[in-house]
């Protein structure tokens, strides 16, 4: 039935709202509702099942269409040697909880009621046109013209007449009349007279009886049911007249006849085309899903809608990460670029500044919230400085900010996860608006709501600087020296990585520079940790740096402070005078004046390694090994871990590499033959050169190497060495 207000058209999408809404619908409409959704005990859930029959044109349309329920039926997971039965109890499990609420919710119509609907089965179709009002219309005209087809007669059985005789020479078993009466048991409605002339003989049929009342029995002896009953007072009930409904047919009721036989026919009432509709004859004539799970979330991330990025975001991060080998950057334009303008709304959470991302600004200086994605932004950090954070480290965060950095935070994994492929690395690394990225996130505020982002951050750096030239000036370059002092051991690791990483690719050597000396001397005690990891990342970021003469050359020739000389000037007492808490002290004054301190401690320093040694046993409460006697132990061989080629590698073999730029460098440019021999004692002292001697005899894999560092260490201190030419200082191939 039409109506005047335009028909809703529109589909939940979130299964669970839909389900609520249905489960809410038909609970009002007063009809059960089946929310599981089950055919034959196998899952067919309600919000699938309805998309695919709008995506159709509805209810009526799958109905009026061969083999639509079929078609549907194949998209899920029901037996193939069913396909009838189990269409036809898909198309009843949508006539029982869906037809209604499509007719309303969707068509904007109102349904007709659970009696002609819910409660009749799912044969047939064309139920927006099942109303209350046409069926009884064409119910009463039906009784009426029945009625006046009844004669006004008493009513009473008919009698049996004799059948007439079959013609002689018939060819068939039946006679030529229309038909003969039936059995006395089959009662039936004759056909009244027709406009051709035909022998039939005139019957009496019954008149629609009177409500049946129940029967009364004459005493209580009379009723069966009843404990005085006696089987001669037995009454019969009386017999019940069957009330019959008149056959309609062309010569008993032609108007009613043929006026269905023309509703049938009746061309179906035009309606606005839907989407789909329209959508269909450009599509094959194959079923067609739409895009694939990797276009939707590409346009999805680019819309800007909030529940679409939230889709694309969702499944992109668990696609990085599940098929991170096969998803690449280049087989899905702008997905790069909207994954990055997504991780760029950091700095409207971090700052409250929105940065615009331009592809048409020159190189040179731009406005403050551009960010040049063609050339890179200059002074990007000089600009970010001038930034104060948005909210407070232990402030509460509102519920938007929390869903916008939820999202933010699953862009920078995706491209995290993505760069971990080569291809996706060096297709990022020719990006500047990447590296003004990278930028941006390492200069985030120090909050701890910050820290994943900073993570990723780190974690791109250290697979992409490979492709990049470096300088001491470069924002990047600063940005990771800065987070060799931030304390944290995951981001110490990564940036190590990401900075002797730099230029890797081109296979040249650069200088690291900038970074103070307090951080070298941090990374040295980190050594003593119990952490592999930490440590080859430390010994392989100092001997990218000890490749270099300059960089050797600002370090070691600064003064040591145990050169024997205490530096007095300048030192503050403190109130109360030093007290000495060395083990096994028995001064108990307070030293008063720096000049005693130092006189104090040089009675409990050790003079030479002998002594040293007997102080350990006596601490440690044990007697030196010669005190011991001798003891026969078997001499265990160490071998270093190799690669596939059969190269050494791992942290042995990168410190044995270390040491020998160490003592390459002292041989070379140590200066006098006396400076060499200072220099050469303060780096491998007595014991660390007995320690060579241990590793040498059990390392067979990096013997000759440390064998090399022995000789180095010999040659160093024997003869004066020859000058070096200053461009000779600069040549990588002697280091």
């Amino acid at each position: 039935m039409a109506t005047t207000e335009p028909p809703l058209q529109t589909i939940i999408e979130d299964e669970e709202e839909f389900l609520k809404d249905a489960e809410e619908y038909m609970r009002q409409r007063g009809v059960p509702f089946d929310r599981e959704g089950k055919v034959a005990g196998r899952p067919a859930p309600l919000h699938r099942l309805y998309t695919l029959v709008m995506e159709r044109g509805g209810y009526d349309a799958v109905s009026d269409t061969r083999m639509a329920w079929r078609e549907i039926c194949s998209n899920f997971n029901f037996p193939k040697a069913h396909d009838g039965a189990m269409s036809y109890q898909l198309k009843q499990l949508y006539y029982k909880n869906l037809a209604a609420y499509e007719i309303e919710k969707y068509w904007g119509e109102t349904p007709p009621p659970p009696s002609l609907l819910e409660h009749t089965t799912a044969k047939g179709g064309d139920v927006r046109k099942r109303t209350h009002e046409a069926m009884t219309g064409i119910l009463t005209s039906n009784n009426q013209d029945s009625d006046e087809m009844m004669p006004d007669t008493p009513q009473h059985t008919p009698k049996q007449e004799r059948p007439e005789a079959d013609d002689q020479g018939s060819a068939t078993r039946y006679p030529s009349r229309l038909r003969q009466q039936p059995k006395p048991v089959q009662l039936y409605q004759p056909d009244p007279t027709t406009s051709r002339a035909t022998r039939m003989r005139t019957t009496h049929s019954p008149q629609p009886a009177t409500i049946y009342t129940q029967h009364s029995f004459a005493n209580n002896t009379s009723n069966p049911r009843d404990p005085n009953f006696k089987i001669e007072n037995y009454e019969p009930r009386p017999s019940i007249p069957l009330t019959l409904r008149p056959l309609i047919t062309p010569s008993s009721n032609s108007d009613v006849f043929y006026q269905r036989k023309a509703m049938s026919k009746m061309t179906p009432v035009q309606r606005t085309p839907l989407p789909q509709d329209l959508l269909r004859f450009t599509l094959p004539k194959s079923t067609f899903d739409g895009p694939n799970i990797y276009v939707r979330c590409v346009q999805g991330l680019k819309s800007g809608i909030q529940r679409e990025q939230e889709f694309a975001l969702h499944h992109l991060v668990k696609v990085s990460h599940e098929r991170g080998d096969k998803f690449k950057f280049e087989g899905f334009p702008t997905l790069a670029e909207a994954l990055m303008e997504k991780a760029i709304e950091v700095a409207e959470l971090a700052f409250g500044v929105s940065f615009q991302v331009s592809y048409m600004e020159p190189r040179g200086r731009i406005a403050e919230n551009v960010l040049n994605a063609v050339h890179g932004t200059e002074n990007l950090i000089h600009k970010l400085s001038f930034l104060s954070p948005s909210l407070a480290e232990n402030e509460i965060e509102p519920k938007d900010y929390v869903q916008r950095l939820e999202r933010v935070n699953e862009a920078t994994l995706v491209i995290r996860n993505m760069v971990t492929l080569e291809e996706n690395a060096l297709f990022l690394s020719r990006m500047a608006l990447f590296r003004d990225l990278l930028i941006l996130l390492l200069n985030l505020p120090r909050q701890s709501r910050f820290d994943e982002i900073r993570q990723y951050a780190l974690d791109m750096a250290e697979m992409t600087t490979r492709y990049w030239n470096v300088a001491e000036d470069d924002e990047l370059y600063q940005s990771l020296v800065r987070e060799l002092a931030s304390g944290d051991r995951g981001k110490i690791v990564r940036a190590l990585g990401a900075i002797y990483r730099f230029d890797a690719e081109a296979d040249r050597v650069h200088p690291i520079e900038g970074i103070p000396l307090s951080t070298f001397e941090e990374l040295v005690r980190c050594c003593m940790l119990e952490d592999d990891e930490f440590i080859e990342a430390i010994i392989n970021f100092l001997y990218a740096w000890s490749a270099f003469p300059d960089d050797l050359g600002r370090v070691l020739r600064i003064p040591a402070a145990s050169d024997g000389k205490f530096q007095s000037k300048d030192v503050q007492v403190p109130e109360g005078g030093y007290t000495c808490k060395w083990i096994n002290c028995h001064k108990h004054n307070a030293i008063d004046t720096p000049g005693a301190l130092g006189r104090h401690l040089r009675m409990h320093v050790p003079e030479n390694a002998e002594q040293n040694r007997a102080l350990i046993y006596r601490l440690a409460g044990e007697r030196p090994e010669a005190e011991k006697g001798v003891v026969n132990v078997p001499h265990t061989f160490l071998r270093t871990a190799v690669d596939e080629k059969g190269y050494p590698m791992g942290t042995p073999f990168m410190s044995a590499l270390l040491l020998r730029n160490l003592a390459r460098y002292v041989g070379r440019h140590g200066g006098s033959e006396q400076q060499r021999k200072e220099l050469m004692n303060r780096l491998f002292e007595i014991k660390v050169r007995e320690n060579l001697w241990t590793a040498f005899s059990k390392q067979t894999t990096i013997c000759v190497l440390i064998l090399e560092i022995i000789d180095l260490i010999q040659k160093g201190e024997a003869t004066e060495k020859k000058s070096v030419k200053a461009e000779e200082m600069h040549d990588p191939s002697l280091f």
